[in-house]
């Protein structure tokens, strides 16, 4: 129902009774959350040239991406790290531009430009210093 294919199961009989309001906020919820990568999808990046993606795979794209790169930068070898780093700076460069683009107001800014602070520090705090020599 929500146009990105995902099912919304229904409640069982007894949770239904308990909290009426439940499958109802989960539908909006994810309603909600199709109807604001439909508004992303319309200012890609690289729409000038030309690829504007269908806003499903793009919500399906963006999620894989930042769960992907995210596990390899809490947990993969530290080159992993570094190149799931870039990417996630990259996502979050994309998500301030989408919101800047659609005129949201600047306080929807601030999740992404947070990550990509904390993201910038860790690329440039996150090495060692590097051993110095004994004898100068």
């Amino acid at each position: 129902m929500s146009g990105l294919g995902w099912r919304v199961e229904p409640l069982g009989v007894q949770e239904q009774e308990e909290n009426e309001q439940v499958g109802v906020l989960e539908f909006r919820v994810e309603h909600f959350k199709a109807s604001e990568f439909v508004r992303f999808a319309k200012v890609f990046p690289l729409k000038e040239l030309g690829f504007v993606p269908e806003p499903g795979g793009y919500l399906a794209a963006v999620g894989w991406v930042e769960v992907t790169a995210g596990l390899l930068l809490a947990l993969g070898p530290q080159l992993l790290q570094e190149i799931s780093n870039f990417v996630l700076s990259v996502v979050m460069i994309g998500a301030i531009y989408t919101l800047l683009a659609l005129r949201e107001p600047l306080a929807m800014c601030a999740p992404a430009t947070l990550c990509l602070g904390l993201l910038l520090l860790l690329n440039i705090r996150g090495y060692p210093a590097a051993p110095r020599p004994k004898f100068e």
